[in-house]
């Protein structure tokens, strides 16, 4: 079994937050990123259709602040508040291909699976 690579700083991310939330277990935290990451790719194609609903915009929400993914969390929790806002589906899509991206960059790779659906 491979290790995850060392969990470093991630654009949009508090690493303390996360770690902390491990119980400073950095293969845990690779773990939750992974599955992270796999959570983000279920919801981009509801937030390109402009499908996202207040469920979905709660789920994202609920998962950003256990990770210590706030820009996310309050992005999702704009679209929460208001439903079929189009500014703030696209605000959330922007937030949610930006931690995307930032998770490739560092190396993570989403398991294979739905999560969300």
């Amino acid at each position: 079994m491979q290790l995850p690579p060392p969990i470093r700083d991630i654009a949009r991310l508090d690493r303390r937050f996360l770690l902390r939330q491990c119980g400073n277990d950095e293969t845990l935290a690779g773990d939750i990123l992974r599955l992270l990451q796999r959570q983000l790719a279920e919801a981009v194609p509801a937030l390109r259709e402009g499908g996202a609903s207040a469920q979905l915009a709660h789920a994202l929400k609920g998962i950003a602040r256990n990770v210590g993914a706030e820009p996310l969390a309050r992005a999702a929790e704009r679209l929460e508040a208001a439903p079929g806002d189009g500014p703030s589906a696209a605000a959330l899509l922007e937030e949610v291909e930006a931690l995307e991206a930032a998770l490739r960059a560092a190396g993570l790779e989403a398991p294979a699976g739905a999560i969300l659906g």
